[in-house]
C-alpha cells in the first residue's frame, strides 16, 4: 500500500456513507449505479449520497468525495432524449474496495447493513 492509498483509506474510515456507497457500487452487476439505485439499495437520502460522491462544500469536502479521490467517475448516457447519469467504479476504486473488504471493522459494518450479501 503506497502513501496515496493510505491517505484514501484514512479518509474513508471517517465516513460510513462513503464506504457504503463505494462498496455498493463495487458489488453492483456492472460496477456502476444510478442515484436512484443507490437510494433504493441503501435507504439513504439523495443529498447524503451526492455529498459522498461529489462533495457539497459543507458536510463533504469536494477533495474528500469519492470522485475527488478518483474512486468513482460520472458516466452520462443519452437514451430516447433523456440523460441517464451513473457513477462507475474506477480501477483505483476497485483496488481500494478490495482493501476495504479485508478490514474486519468495515466488514462488520457492511454485514450489519446487509447491502450486498
Amino acid at each position: 500500500m503506497d502513501a496515496s492509498d493510505e491517505a484514501v483509506m484514512k479518509s474513508l474510515r471517517r465516513s460510513k456513507i462513503r464506504v457504503v456507497v463505494l462498496m455498493f457500487i463495487a458489488h453492483s452487476f456492472f460496477r456502476q449505479a444510478s442515484l436512484k439505485e443507490l437510494q433504493k439499495g441503501l435507504n439513504v437520502c439523495a443529498s447524503n449520497i451526492l455529498g459522498a460522491i461529489m462533495g457539497d462544500g459543507r458536510r463533504y469536502k469536494v477533495e474528500d468525495s469519492l470522485i475527488g479521490m478518483g474512486l468513482l467517475e460520472r458516466a452520462e448516457t443519452h437514451v430516447g432524449g433523456y440523460a441517464i447519469i451513473c457513477y462507475r467504479l474506477t480501477e483505483k476504486g476497485a483496488h481500494i474496495a478490495d482493501m476495504l473488504e479485508k478490514e474486519p471493522r468495515i466488514n462488520a459494518m457492511l454485514g450489519e447493513l446487509k447491502i450486498y450479501r
